[in-house]
């Protein structure tokens, strides 16, 4: 049994940063890495790369140097995480380093080398052999992947050559999708329903149905809406859903949503993130989500929208003379926003002017995108943008160009596809994280379409108009109308009557073709509802029931199983489904260490229990509950640990805020507004009616009224001890003014994303007063102040505390009980172990811990450990404009033995 020093570790302010000492180890350089490169940060951090069908993540070097960066090339890859039952369990562990493939060392971007390699394993005996660092040492090992066959894993210019990478992402998908659909940001969600739509089977249609309910039931005004990434997605998925089943119900949604688009517009024929003026202007990739809606729209009957779709197309068709689309507007400056095809703008171009038909202008688009594939790393946002969209409309090139882009990518693709089946994006190492979702459940759909350009299934993969849109006469003309009237073997028999030939046939022949597939969708539904009734499994059941309805011939069809369904006992055993998926949801997770401990499942404590009432209880849902507490082991109970039981210490910044008058209470007064146009500057903010008026700990938009167009002025006074030189920071979305005695110190104005300007300034002794105007347009929104010594970062606090380890050997693992107002890093004897910043709020930038946590360490921080006494650090950046009292205490809670 472990013995320790029961402690409170109480922050100290220091001058300065500390000094970092790494490791000595004469191994890889990985082994030897700045306080940012620790293995413990990474492996639970954004930054770390999915190593292909493994079921390894490793974190490796991506560029030369750089503030953020040290040493050499990427040519090493740190494992981060094996996944428990995958091909690498057992090869692999944390802390391996992989220096090379085949014998030999890598000798470029060995993540670009480890791709490579597994590509060419999978084409042959799916032997996969590596070069691995462990503990001093040097061997070659084998991962056993299941091959894919000759060209199977081929760059996908043919339908074949993908077809065993598309049938498993199918499979995964289905198997992590929630009964109503897939919840996550509709940009994504719409993705993974568009490419089961694509594939157009009947237990495929089934999930896309589920899916689509949610855009013809939501609210426009609702979370997602009105939002430019979100309308425009959303469009094309209905309008493609149309035009793949004509299924016509969900055409009312559709019209909603090109009427939010004509209103959200600008005069130029773009849009912004949320409207004209949403963001900071025109954003091209989803101004163009829009436009392809709208156009497919069109294409579906939806009318009323030529005008909007005209002055789009004349916005967007200037790009192509510039030989490329701007990320937002057209600026001519030579940066990565406009120079490089990051998020995939040329590409969702290329595929715009292919569905109108535009052959020059989707070449010119096309070849852009596919000569640009080297660069899809670069830029804005990260990968997933530049390789979903932007690898559709490479798509579209001339033959020499496709290939070009489908070599270059290949590696990226093959180390996206997780074990499990699914396809992961990778983060932007340039940002340290991406825009994009981690986790392959909100990437699958996304990047797995490049896979099905050549089927030609979708208007956007190519396809051609059919036969719901196109202009038809006679019976041909009735059959369809048949067909919307839902008497599907009337329609039947009217095309067998048929005696037609040449395009005729044709749409004959794929209407006849449309009818067999809705009845076996209706028939593989009907068989899938009566097998869930059958097992208990009522809420999957009666979503699939709920989505199925608008297709069925006779409404009364399925009368039999919507009693089934409305008794008592099926009432009870709903609400138990309901509370377990939502339960076992995934959340845009990004912690990829829970993530791929127990896939698709993120329980927090209030859920664990949700999970325990259901296990005690009888039933299918018992079951599953029970089988998701094993995935997810529960933390052992406080018995089981030696705690820490003193009383939680805290400390307050009494001198630094006073109200309007020196002496007053502590706090910042507030006045705030609302308005219709954004106010251009400080002074007219000033001048305008405020709302109201109050008094807030700090800056704090806690007293806002709405989410767009509002306005803050906070004004308090700094008591400042001694005279000295001072550095202010505003953090904010959008704009943020600060002034000092009535002086600008720092202009952060405008509208934009989160960003941080700073500003120095000389502070003489007293009391001394501070004004921050902010100002919010459409979209997120946060304030943040700071002040620090001019010309650094802020200082740091820390402190070291000693405690002892009999037995480190006996040991599972560390508990930490935390509560701090400020992003910390945790030392265990001179090591990184863990940095912790509590998640944002939705909308707000808030970093702080409110009430006591308590985090448990990987079991490899253990090996830090050793007999005798340890030592515990814990440093935190201080802001003496924090606001309220400071928590700066962490508490070593517990440590855990083996049982």
């Amino acid at each position: 049994m472990a013995s320790f020093n029961y402690l409170l570790i109480t922050l100290i302010l220091l001058p300065g940063l500390i000094p970092f000492t790494g490791r000595a180890d004469d191994g890889p350089s990985l082994t030897d890495m700045g306080p940012y490169e620790t293995p413990s940060r990474h492996a639970s951090g954004s930054t770390t790369y999915n190593l292909g069908p493994t079921g390894a993540r490793g974190w490796t070097r991506a560029y030369d140097g750089g503030k953020l960066f040290w040493g050499e090339n990427g040519k090493e890859i740190l494992v981060t995480w094996v996944d428990p039952g995958s091909p690498a369990d057992g090869i692999l562990r944390t802390f391996d380093v992989i220096i090379g493939t085949n014998g030999e060392t890598f000798d470029k971007d060995a993540r670009v080398c480890l791709g490579e390699a597994v590509f060419a394993a999978e084409k042959a005996d799916g032997k996969l052999r590596l070069t691995r660092w462990r503990d001093g040492e040097t061997s070659e090992v084998v991962i056993e992947l299941p091959p894919l066959g000759e060209d199977a894993a081929m760059v996908p210019l043919k339908p074949e050559h993908s077809e065993a990478i598309r049938e498993r992402a199918l499979a995964y998908l289905a198997t992590y999708m929630h009964p109503d659909g897939f919840k996550m940001h509709p940009s994504y969600k719409d993705f993974n329903a568009l490419f089961m739509l694509a594939h157009g089977r009947p237990e495929d249609l089934d999930y896309v149905r589920r899916n689509i309910q949610h855009i013809v039931n939501r609210d426009p005004e609702g979370r997602y809406g009105p939002w430019a990434w979100v309308t425009g997605m959303d469009a094309i998925l209905l309008a493609e859903y149309v035009q793949a089943t004509g299924d016509t119900h969900v055409l009312p949604a559709l019209d909603n949503l090109c009427r939010w688009m004509e209103n959200a517009r600008s005069y130029a024929g773009g849009w912004g993130h949320g409207g004209p003026y949403g963001g900071y202007g025109h954003v091209g990739l989803p101004g163009m989500f829009n436009a392809i809606g709208l156009v497919l729209a069109r294409e579906c009957g939806v009318t009323g929208y030529d005008r909007v779709i005209k002055d789009a197309l004349n916005f967007y068709a200037r790009g192509a003379g510039l030989g490329m689309i701007g990320y937002g507007g057209f600026d001519a400056s030579m940066n990565l926003k406009t120079i490089y095809g990051d998020n995939g703008k040329n590409g969702v171009a290329a595929v715009l002017y292919e569905v109108l038909g535009d052959e020059p202008t989707t070449r010119a688009f096309a070849t852009t995108a596919s000569a640009l594939a080297p660069y899809n790393e670069s830029g804005h946002t990260g990968h997933f943008w530049s390789y979903s969209w932007g690898s559709l409309g490479a798509a579209a090139a001339p033959r020499p160009y496709q290939e070009f882009h489908a070599e270059t990518t290949a590696w990226y693709y093959t180390m996206a596809r997780t074990w499990r089946g699914g396809l992961n994006a990778q983060p932007w190492m340039g940002h340290m994280g991406s825009y994009a979702p981690n986790g392959a459940i909100a990437n699958t759909g996304g990047l797995a379409l490049w896979y099905c350009r050549p089927m030609r299934s979708l208007r956007i993969l190519g396809g051609e108009r059919g036969v719901f849109v196109r202009d038809l006469s006679g019976a041909l003309a009735k059959a369809r109308q048949t067909f919307y009237d839902r008497d599907y073997n009337g329609c039947l028999e009217i095309l067998n009557g048929l005696e037609v030939s040449g395009d005729q046939k044709h749409w004959a022949d794929q209407l006849a073709q449309k009818v067999r597939q809705t009845k076996e969708t209706i028939a593989w539904t009907k068989a899938a509802i009566t097998a869930d009734l059958a097992k208990g499994d009522v809420y999957t059941a009666e979503r699939r029931l709920n989505a199925l309805k608008p297709i069925l011939s006779d409404p009364n069809e399925m009368a039999d199983l919507e009693k089934q369904l409305e008794t008592p006992e099926n009432k009870v055993l709903w609400t138990a489904g309901e509370t377990y998926f939502n339960a076992m949801q995934w959340e845009n997770c990004k912690d990829f260490e829970r993530f791929h401990r127990a896939p698709g499942i993120v329980f927090n404590n209030k859920k664990r229990q949700e999970m325990k009432t259901l296990a005690e209880g009888d039933g299918y849902y018992a079951g599953l509950a029970a089988a998701a507490l094993t995935q997810w082991p529960e933390e052992p109970e406080d018995k089981d640990v030696d705690l820490f039981k003193k009383d939680v210490v805290f400390v307050s910044d009494s001198m630094l805020y006073v109200g309007k008058d020196a002496g007053a209470d502590k706090g910042v007064n507030y006045t705030y507004y609302e308005f219709d146009g954004i106010p251009p500057t400080p002074e007219a903010v000033r001048e305008m009616t405020p709302v109201k008026e109050g008094v807030t700990a700090g800056f704090e938009l806690t007293p806002r009224k709405r989410r767009h167009n509002f306005a803050f002025v906070f004004r308090t006074f700094l008591d400042v001890s001694e005279d000295r030189e001072a550095r202010f920071t505003t953090t904010s979305d959008d704009g943020s003014y600060l002034y000092v005695d009535g002086k600008l110190v720092v202009d952060n104005g405008g509208t934009h994303g989160m960003i941080a300007k700073h500003g120095d300034i000389q502070l003489d002794k007293g009391p001394r007063e501070i004004e921050c105007v902010y100002i919010q347009g459409a979209g997120a929104f946060g304030l943040k102040v700071d002040m620090a010594e001019a010309g650094t970062d802020g200082p740091r606090k820390k402190v070291d505390e000693a405690f002892t380890v009999d037995d480190p050997a006996g040991l599972t693992g560390l508990r930490l009980k935390i509560k701090a107002t400020d992003p910390i890093t945790v030392y265990l004897n001179g090591e990184v172990i863990t940095r912790i910043v509590k998640k944002r709020k939705k909308g707000m930038l808030d970093s702080s811990w409110k009430e006591w946590e308590t985090v448990t360490l990987k079991p490899v921080a253990l090996t830090l450990l050793k007999e005798g006494e340890n030592v515990l650090s814990v440093e935190s950046a201080v802001n003496p404009l924090d606001s309220g009292e400071k928590t700066i205490g962490v508490q070593l809670q517990g440590l855990i033995p083996r049982t």
